[in-house]
């Protein structure tokens, strides 16, 4: 018994010396991840990992990658001047890049020294309170850390998060940066995957389940992984790298009240058993493989035959078999399948020759990678099958070209972007050109189609200062052929063209302010330019940013403005029809003031406006975005086969700022149209609102941005307004001092 005591005794010992061992390494085992404090920054060094953040946004300097000896944050270029370190959040209701990115924060470690907690306190002039934390976890055996971005209000007002331009997005963290040469950007949003390279950007909204750049050359991958609900996915590459940002929606944190935002950033080796580890799952077995499918026509009629080819490319690595399979998914049916040999860097086209399904609608498509029983690659396609009806859907275009006054008092130009954007914005097709002169020549090129153009007077009045001193170069003559062949347009019919008040001013703000006077002056200038430069009659407004006001249906029926276009997302909820129907943004309607003042008036589709605006601008194939057009005007022609369709948005941006295939989208736009003439065809704006008759009674004010807030609050725009308030009631005191006409309408002559 003895014995067996002094055993058991023994084996205790062991046994609690192993327990204390066992528990003394796992306290211990943080110690392998090290934190060093320096004066504004902190190196977290594990054995996987050397990750360096400055004090200044809580930002990344450095993410070396040990054994693969990739530094993932430091290639990264500048923009406006300051450096874009990868990990940034921001509040957009600020602008870019915002008081955290910059602001120094307070650093301190966790009691297990495996955690980091940067903090800042923000406030405003408002005396709003907000406390920002950002708690980061390190792992020594993970290529990720976890990180927590709480936001407390710790003031006694409300703090609203959304961004000025789009009020459907909040509180947003980014990583910026360059690996090398062949970075690529992947995504997976709901149940799409995407890679590619997204110059200039593109937003896609939903659910974001991942977003990442990578770099197949040095095998490497840095993304993150939010675990809160999101709004949107914003993607962009420029000269300076790539970015993936992760918005998550608008909020409003009410005093005392606490938000979290988690998320996973994972920065390593391009290995598949890590990546899922981490969560980025739904990846591919190869990454380098692209496909791209082409079709011979924009839509199709009930049994005509279809061909498409499908184009499969392979960027590295090493070469496979694989078999390509096309299904059609209503029926599960395997249409065709090819075998091939893909090399590494070539290029296979297969195509394939079907006939369209004989029901009118959508039809969709798989196309399948295989190689040796696994799953390569999967693409959804689809073909569209129409009906016409007899009657044509009305397709209204409308381009707003604008650029501000850069002429000053000294007679000089302070930019010369009015011209560049004349003979110099891009190449196409092997010459080098401007949007504008693009806008003309895609007319000249495709006949047939008819298109209503804003042209700002205050561009026009600047074109016509430049004539006044230059001639024989290349700037004056682009103002010439453009001049001459709008003018020469319009005369067949092809082109209505539109005015605005002459210094872009947003109407609705100079009513509520009591300047209506200056308003009605501005527009009256705007009008009689444009009718002495192109020698007809101007009968549209185009009104800046669609800022209406009720007000503005008697100054512009008093001007001789007969027709414009308000935005349907913003106007059309508070409609009030006379027939008392509910109103619908593919008619025209006649607006009638109580002075007797009226105008017609169509309501943009500010989806599809958007569409080619925003998302379509960033696109890698113009005629997939086309494709995508063409359904949600079919969509439409289904329910209104009658209806007229608006598209009114800014005609200079979306191709000169966008990828580099946007430029092809005007055109394959115009030929899709001219190809599917038997059910939509492009009117002018005069033509759509001919036959108007449904009278409003009642409309709400705003504008396409949902209000003024933009053009109107923050600490800045307030004070340079109450400064205009000042010099402007002194203007008016002098010029009544003297006799002199207050709001005059003088004539332009362009010096």
């Amino acid at each position: 018994m003895r014995k067996l005591t002094t055993l058991t005794c023994i084996l205790l010992i062991i046994g609690l010396i192993s327990f204390s061992f066992i528990a003394f390494s796992r306290i211990k085992a943080p110690d392998d991840v090290k934190i060093r404090l320096m004066d504004n920054h902190v190196v977290v060094e594990t054995p996987l990992l050397l990750i360096n953040l400055t004090y200044y946004g809580a930002r990344v300097v450095n993410w070396i990658v040990k054994d693969v000896g990739v530094d993932l944050a430091a290639g990264v270029g500048y923009t406006d001047f300051l450096k874009r370190y990868p990990l940034w959040s921001w509040i957009p209701s600020e602008p870019w890049p915002g008081e955290l990115c910059l602001a120094k924060f307070k650093v301190t470690p966790r009691k297990d020294h495996s955690q980091l907690e940067f903090r800042y306190f923000k406030t405003d002039e408002h005396d709003r309170r907000l406390a920002v934390y950002r708690v980061i976890k390190f792992y020594p055996d993970k290529y990720f850390i976890d990180v927590e971005e709480i936001l407390v209000n710790r003031g006694k007002r409300e703090i609203t998060i959304e961004a000025y331009w789009n009020k459907s997005i909040g509180y947003s963290i980014s990583w910026s940066t360059r690996i090398e040469s062949g970075d690529v950007q992947a995504w997976k949003a709901g149940s799409r995957i995407g890679f590619g390279k997204i110059w200039p950007w593109t937003r896609i909204y939903g659910r974001v389940n991942w977003a990442a750049i990578y770099n197949d050359g040095s095998r490497v991958w840095i993304g993150i992984i939010p675990f809160n609900q999101t709004n949107s996915l914003w993607l962009e590459s420029k000269s300076w790298g790539e970015e993936v940002r992760i918005e998550f929606p608008a909020i409003t944190i009410r005093p005392g009240q606490e938000v979290k935002y988690a998320y996973r950033i994972f920065g390593g080796p391009l290995r598949r058993e890590l990546l899922n580890e981490a969560g980025f799952t739904g990846l591919p077995p190869d990454l380098s493989l692209r496909l791209r499918t082409r079709y011979d026509k924009y839509a199709y009629r009930e049994g005509e035959e279809v061909n498409l080819s499908i184009e499969l490319k392979k960027l590295a690595g090493e070469g496979y078999n694989v078999s390509i399979v096309f299904i059609e998914d209503e029926s599960k049916k395997v249409i065709k399948r090819f075998n091939e040999f893909l090399h590494p860097h070539e290029v296979k086209l297969i195509n394939i020759r079907l006939t369209a399904p004989r029901r009118e609608g959508i039809h969709h498509y798989t196309i399948k990678i295989i190689s040796e029983g696994r799953l390569f690659l999967e693409e959804k396609t689809w073909i569209l099958v129409v009906k016409p009806r007899g009657e044509r859907l009305k397709l209204v275009l409308v381009w707003h070209l604008h650029q501000p006054i850069y002429l000053n008092s000294s007679g000089d130009f302070e930019s010369f972007k009015l011209f560049h954007h004349l003979i110099s914005d891009f190449e196409y097709d092997h010459e080098r050109i401007g949007i504008y002169l693009l806008h003309l020549k895609a007319l000249e090129r495709i006949k047939g189609i008819k298109v209503t153009f804003n042209i700002q007077p205050c561009l026009i009045y600047q074109w016509l200062a430049y004539l006044k001193k230059h001639r024989d170069d290349n700037f004056s003559k682009a103002i010439i052929e453009i001049i001459n062949g709008l003018r020469e347009l319009a005369r067949e019919g092809r082109v209505q063209l539109l005015t605005s008040p002459i210094y872009h001013p947003l109407p609705a703000i100079l009513i509520d302010l009591g300047w209506r006077n200056d308003l009605e002056a501005q527009i009256r200038m705007g009008k009689q330019l444009l009718e002495e430069v192109f020698k007809l009659n101007i009968s549209g407004l185009w009104i800046p940013e669609m800022a209406f006001n009720k007000q503005l249906v008697d100054i512009m029926s008093e001007v001789g403005l007969r027709m414009t276009i308000l935005d349907e997302r913003e106007f059309i909820g508070s409609v009030r029809l006379a027939s008392g129907k509910a109103p619908t943004p593919y008619n025209p309607y006649i607006i009638r003031s109580k002075n007797g003042g009226e105008i017609r008036v169509l309501f943009r589709d500010s989806q599809i406006s958007d569409m080619i605006g925003f998302q379509a601008s960033s696109t890698t194939d113009p005629e997939e975005s086309v494709r995508e057009l063409l359904y949600r005007l079919f969509k439409i022609y289904k329910e209104h086969p009658k209806g007229v369709v608006t598209l009114a948005l800014d005609g200079e941006n979306p191709f000169i700022l966008g990828s580099v295939e946007a430029r092809y989208l005007l055109q394959k736009l115009y030929e899709a149209v001219i190809e599917q003439k038997d059910w939509i065809e492009t009117i002018t704006l005069e033509e759509a609102v001919r036959n108007a008759t449904d009278v409003i009674i009642d409309i709400g004010e705003g504008s396409w941005a949902g209000g003024f807030d933009i053009w109107m609050e923050g600490t800045v725009k307030e004070k340079m307004w109450n400064e205009l308030k000042r010099v402007r009631k002194m203007l008016v005191e002098y010029t009544k001092s003297i006799g002199g006409e207050i709001s005059p309408i003088p004539r332009l002559d362009p010096e």
